[in-house]
């Protein structure tokens, strides 16, 4: 096989993984027509069937593990096998690396077809058998194969780029920022089957515009009238606030002014950045009346440098500024467009103020929590026009400030937490393959959790940022260091978000919204941006002397950003944060340095624990955290496939829709240790068992 076909399957592989995980978690499949066997009871079943034996062979399971069989057909006959494990955040998931089998029995006696299902074939088959009850959009199951199709292409092109881990440890604090942007972008969301899928963008722009490529890209502007334009602070029509002087050098700002005066525009229109992209595929056709009526007029000046972030629309100044640029894109990812309305920025700018009011109630926030600037912000808005249509939302810009000392000071790092989910080169071995290698032990190991610590295994040919963490504290790498660092993250996490809660609120927590802030090798706090995703308590706000941020609501909708109840506000740290962010990193850590992922959950848990009695919380929210992060036997989850299914295709907001799991602290207390994975689990009595 060549390497463009492997890493083609790495890539199916991959998304495939994703895929079966998300099913399996959704409970997605009909109870009657599926059931979990062991591979001792398929070779009973078929031993007088060699043609069927011979593939499943390739398996390699011992007796003692699982398939999950679904049967699609009885007569005649038509049957997957899956191999599944027992899993900490949902009760299976598909065992990684193995690979997914069909069986078709034709009428004709003895008559047999098996074959190896990738993830194209797979969804097909369930696209083809899902009952009414399951399916209420036909066009969103056809657009789910397509951006399946699109994510197994483009992560074959991410994969294929094989991303260095050069600048990582660069002095140059932006350089190792930018850095950790494109390993953020490796995996984008993790356990998002489509995450990857940048609908819209072939395999020139692709490798042109995602942030893993370094690709510079150059800015295009136009002009729009001062009286159809919004913003949120009439100071943002000052000179001095405008995009060009916070994105352009002195000669730039020269040249475009020089066009304005040519146009003799320059007293009643403001030039607005464009990413190149939306310029030329987009803009015209949708804003066609305001190109036409001299509102919206097409400059011919081009500058300002950029670079993509992990965010396709983000983008990061050449320049080293503190003034990044956020632009609309009318792409789909994760089952949205990635355009930029105006009411979303005034959410944005209302929850920043309030943010940063919260600072002041309580003090380890306002040493540990930097916020970046997101007041700066403009979008067309035409005459009569209202902030719930959908064409001005292709023509607007926001200036990201991040706090400049961040990018300056060569004692500071910033690094996506999505950073810290990806190992680079993309992770295609499982980490038994590991050789053993003896721990060693470290004086400044002694953790206030101490984890019961396994034997440490020395890590192959691949990377991650804790390498130049260790390196800067002048650690061994060995897993009780691993652990060390993994429990300091872990205690910084969860004392800022539940600090946070305490008063009312909470973030977007996944690993692209929020940014490790290191000191001198030390954690010194998190750096949040996209404000206009907190969530809010308003009880809890009114009672520390805050108000309602009045977000701007779509009328006869409810906003997901208000949470009625505690428990619906603890939904995003239970989901974006823990079964998203810190399992991504906790997976990365087990493949990288072979540390046994029960060991980290328990970190995990032990540094929740603590944190909650950290923060000092009233004796009715103590019991309410202890009761559904420790005593609930299931935890929410949030639905990706079934909403992706029955969505129209390129909503606004990512679908999604609510679920129940297991409670992962519970399942540790079920998880079987290495040791003993000889022995047959226990299976839920729910659950049917041949």
């Amino acid at each position: 096989m060549n390497s463009k076909q492997d890493t083609q399957r790495h890539a199916s592989n991959a998304v495939l993984q994703d895929l079966i995980d998300c099913l399996l978690a959704e409970h997605f499949f009909e109870e009657s027509m599926q059931k979990i066997i062991t591979p001792k009871y398929l070779k009973q079943a078929y031993n007088n069937h060699p043609k069927i034996m011979a593939p499943l062979n390739l398996l390699r399971q011992p007796d003692s593990s699982l398939i999950w069989q679904w049967t699609l057909h009885q007569n005649p006959l038509s049957i997957v096998w899956i191999p599944i494990t027992q899993s900490i955040v949902q009760e299976f998931r598909k065992t990684p690396g193995t690979t997914v089998y069909a069986l078709n029995v034709s009428l004709k006696k003895d008559c047999f077809h098996i074959e190896a299902l990738d993830t194209l074939s797979f969804i097909k088959i369930v696209i083809n058998n899902l009952s009414d009850k399951q399916i209420s959009s036909p066009e969103g199951a056809t657009y789910l194969v397509k951006m399946l199709t699109e994510s197994v292409q483009q992560t074959a092109w991410s994969m294929a780029h094989e991303l260095s881990a050069d600048d990582i440890a660069d002095p140059n604090s932006v350089k190792t920022f930018q850095r950790g942007e494109q390993w953020a972008s490796l995996r984008d969301r993790p356990f998002h089957p489509i995450a990857k899928a940048k609908m819209g963008l072939n395999k020139f722009e692709y490798h042109q515009l995602l942030a893993e490529f370094g690709k510079t890209l150059t800015i295009r502007w136009v002009a729009i009238a001062k009286d159809t334009l919004l913003c949120d602070d009439p100071n943002n029509f000052l000179l001095k606030n405008r995009p060009e002087s916070l994105l352009l050098s002195s000669r730039q700002r020269i040249c475009l002014s020089e066009e304005l005066l040519h146009r003799k525009i320059i007293g009643t229109h403001i030039a607005l950045p464009v990413h190149p992209w939306q310029f030329q595929h987009t803009l015209k056709s949708a804003l066609n009346d305001a190109f036409n009526n001299g509102d919206c007029q097409p400059l011919n000046f081009q500058g300002g440098d950029f670079l993509s972030t992990s965010s396709v629309r983000s983008l990061a100044p050449l320049n080293s500024s503190e003034h990044y640029l956020k632009l609309p894109m009318n792409i789909c990812s994760l089952g949205s467009c990635r355009d930029l309305p105006a009411r979303k920025m005034i959410n944005g700018n209302r929850g920043e103020r309030l943010m940063r009011q919260a600072l002041h109630v309580d003090p380890i926030l306002k040493n540990s929590v930097y916020l970046c600037d997101e007041s700066k912000w403009w979008a067309y808005m035409p005459k009569g026009g209202s902030l719930f249509d959908a064409p001005p939302r292709h023509l607007a810009a926001m200036v990201r400030t991040y706090p400049a000392q961040l990018l300056t000071d060569s004692d500071y790092r910033l690094l996506p937490m999505a950073a810290l989910g990806s190992v680079l080169p993309y992770p295609q071995q499982c980490p038994e393959q590991r050789p053993e290698q003896p721990s060693q032990q470290h004086p400044e190991q002694q953790s206030q959790l101490q984890p019961q610590l396994q034997p440490q295994q020395q890590p192959q040919q691949q990377h991650h940022f804790f390498d130049e963490w260790l390196t800067q504290r002048q650690l061994p790498n060995n897993e009780a260091s691993i652990l060390l660092l993994f429990e300091e993250l872990c205690l910084s996490f969860f004392e800022i978000n539940l600090r946070l809660f305490r008063i009312g609120m909470i973030s977007e927590i996944h690993g692209q919204n929020v940014v490790v802030v290191w000191h001198k090798g030390k954690i010194d706090g998190l750096l949040f941006r996209d404000h206009d995703s907190l969530r809010v308590h308003t009880p809890w706000l009114k009672n520390q002397g805050l108000k309602d941020p009045s977000y701007v609501t779509a009328p006869g909708h409810t906003s997901i950003l208000y949470a009625e109840t505690p428990s619906e506000l603890l939904f995003c740290l239970q989901t974006l944060g823990i079964q998203v962010n810190l399992r991504a990193i906790i997976e990365a850590l087990a493949l990288c340095y072979n540390v046994d992922e029960t060991v980290l959950w328990r970190t995990l848990q032990q540094a929740l624990a603590v944190s909650i009695n950290r923060v000092k919380f009233s004796k009715k929210v103590h019991t309410l955290l202890h009761q559904r992060l420790f005593l609930d036997t299931q935890w929410p989850q949030k639905l990706l496939i079934k909403p992706l299914i029955n969505q129209t295709g390129g909503t606004e907001s990512m679908p999604f829709g609510r679920g129940l799991t297991q409670n992962p602290f519970h399942a540790l207390n079920r998880k079987l240790s290495p040791k003993d994975q000889t022995r047959s689990p226990t299976l839920p009595e729910q659950l049917r068992f041949a």
